[in-house]
């Protein structure tokens, strides 16, 4: 279902509403101030005690409903951000997950990292929030001004002209601010992505005494980001100091010339004074608006950079109900590139239920086949049929594939939410998938609910593959692909892993690697050698070695 970038703005209407209703009645209210002034000075001119005392009591309730309606208009704003906020970032998240696999490769994890948390800050401040402080301010202006030409409207004018000063440098400024706000955005999201390296290569840069050299390009990178803050803020100051100038040349103008009025009997003292505080009023929404205009413009900016769309199913897409016949690759190449072919017409036919192998050495491409035969990769040419249907047009392939490799995620959680995959499951499935996996020793000595620490840090390399081969045996997946999973594993561990996968039934399971391991490549039911990007050779293990062509110069080589 295609989304739309505005789609967290959705079931937040009702309590957009009453934010600004509660938001606007509050801030009108500050109008009053200038009436109880007026009155006041009036009445304490004409010497009417009774009126004082009237207009004392009038002003007592006027502040607790002040104050009443000030808690409620927080309250509701909060709640407003609160799930709108909440929204945002759920849609977010939605969005990725619903990502192609290649789409998603395009961006840095430090991007999307970016993107929740620096990104998510400025949207929640200057357009979740600054579109109501926009509408506020606007209305307590209106409002202001409303008043003010009731009053005076040739004192208004001259106001008014003296308003126009900061409205222009404002206007000014606008764009600047926009551009220095994307820019911050994307070095946020460039130092994020240094954090994440600086922290999963620490032993590497310890190691290699590169502590200096890291530090020094954080350094530049802070620096980079910091300029940039530094000449927002400098915007700021540029944008006050213009504003404190006109202010104070508005006051003292506006004084000047209701003081000819009050003289000419024009206005009252009290006028004049509730006059100056209405001007106060003015000022603060006039001052703030166009900070609040640029802010929000430079946050709607960042909802269209960020927005990841998620198209619409093109139609045709098939379905796999079962999985019984198996997988055919014919005349298969691809290029990362689109021009630089890594793999050349290769043909596999691989059979539901039988296990099978490619080998090869490194930067032969088996890594990029096992990709393709995951479907992350959908611009190849030639074919890749799972039950005569092709891969990239299967919609719910990873209902029956599952790939395990070298590098298995584990959430920082327990051992069975690792295996469920957070998804509910019967006491029944779980224990099959424990027992089939190998994981009931393990299980007996820590349970179920030990924590595995942050990417598997409390699990060792052989636990953490099989768990990853539990999650495939409970969700029953029947094309298990291995790519290079056992590589980092011990001799002993990984025999047992690889023991596991073999007494798997009903699977096609197909394992990438170029470890040579003749007791284990000889259970295969056939092996595929590929060399640079082709398939050279392809038969069971004892014939290979019988050809002696390039498998057994590799086993050779290996031994």
């Amino acid at each position: 279902m295609k989304n739309n970038k505005y789609d967290f703005l959705k079931g937040t209407n009702v309590k957009l509403l009453l934010a600004l209703v509660f938001g606007t009645v509050y801030n009108l209210m500050h109008l009053g101030t200038a009436y109880f002034m007026m009155v006041l000075i009036d009445a304490g001119n004409a010497g009417d005690m009774y009126e004082i005392k009237r207009i004392v009591y009038k002003a007592v309730v006027f502040l607790l409903a002040f104050i009443i309606l000030g808690i409620i208009r927080g309250i509701t704003l909060k709640s407003y951000k609160q799930t709108t906020m909440t929204n945002y970032k759920r849609m977010y998240v939605d969005s990725i997950l619903a990502m192609k696999y290649t789409d998603f490769k395009k961006n840095s994890n430090g991007k999307y990292l970016s993107n929740l948390t620096n990104n998510a800050q400025v949207i929640s401040e200057g357009f979740v929030e600054g579109r109501i402080n926009i509408i506020r301010a606007s209305t307590r202006a209106l409002a202001v001004i409303g008043v003010m030409i009731v009053m005076n409207w040739k004192l208004f004018m001259i106001t008014l002209v003296c308003f126009t000063l900061p409205l222009l440098c404002g206007t000014v400024l606008n764009s600047r601010i926009v551009k220095l706000t994307s820019q911050v955005s994307d070095k946020n999201a460039k130092i994020v992505t240094s954090i994440k390296d600086l922290l999963a290569g620490f032993g590497v840069i310890k190691s290699f005494s590169a502590e200096k050299e890291v530090s020094n390009s954080f350094s530049k990178d802070f620096n980079d980001l910091e300029c940039d803050n530094a000449k927002l803020r400098q915007l700021d100051v540029l944008s006050y100091v213009f504003s404190d100038f006109s202010t104070l040349l508005m006051m003292i103008i506006v004084f000047i010339v209701g003081a000819l009025f009050v003289v000419n009997g024009v206005m009252t003292i009290g006028g004049l004074m509730a006059f100056v505080q209405l001007l106060v009023n003015l000022q603060g929404p006039l001052e703030v608006l166009p900070g609040f205009i640029a802010k929000y413009n430079a946050a709607k900016k960042l909802i269209n950079e960020d927005f990841i769309e998620i198209k619409e199913d093109e139609g045709g897409l098939d379905n796999l109900d079962t999985f019984c016949k198996g997988v055919d690759v014919k005349d298969l190449s691809f290029a990362y590139d689109g021009k630089n072919d890594v793999l050349h017409n290769v043909d596999i036919e691989l059979k539901c239920g039988k296990m099978y192998a490619i080998v090869g050495s490194s930067g032969s491409g088996k890594s990029t086949l096992a990709n393709l035969l995951s479907g992350n990769y959908p611009d190849y040419t030639g074919h890749i049929l799972v039950d005569n249907s092709e891969i990239r047009n299967i919609g719910n392939l990873y209902d029956t594939l599952t790939v395990i490799d070298q590098n298995v995620f584990i959430f920082n959680d327990s051992i069975y939410n690792n295996i469920s995959m957070f998804k509910e499951f019967s006491e029944e499935n779980m224990n099959r998938a424990i027992k089939l996996s190998g994981l009931s020793k393990l299980i007996e000595e820590k349970g179920g609910d030990y924590q595995c620490g942050e990417n598997g840090s409390n699990l060792s390399g052989g636990e953490k593959q099989r768990i990853s081969i539990a999650r495939s045996m409970l969700l029953k997946k029947k094309i298990v692909i291995m790519d290079e999973s056992t590589s980092n594993l011990d001799i002993v561990t990984a025999r047992d892993i690889e023991n596991t996968v073999y007494s798997l039934e009903n699977t096609l399971r197909l394992i990438i690697t170029h470890n040579l391991n003749d007791t284990f490549l000889r259970k295969c039911d056939e092996i595929f050698v590929i060399k640079n990007g082709s398939i050279v050779e392809h038969g069971k293990f004892d014939d290979l070695l019988d050809r002696k062509q390039f498998f057994s110069s590799m086993y050779e080589l290996w031994n």
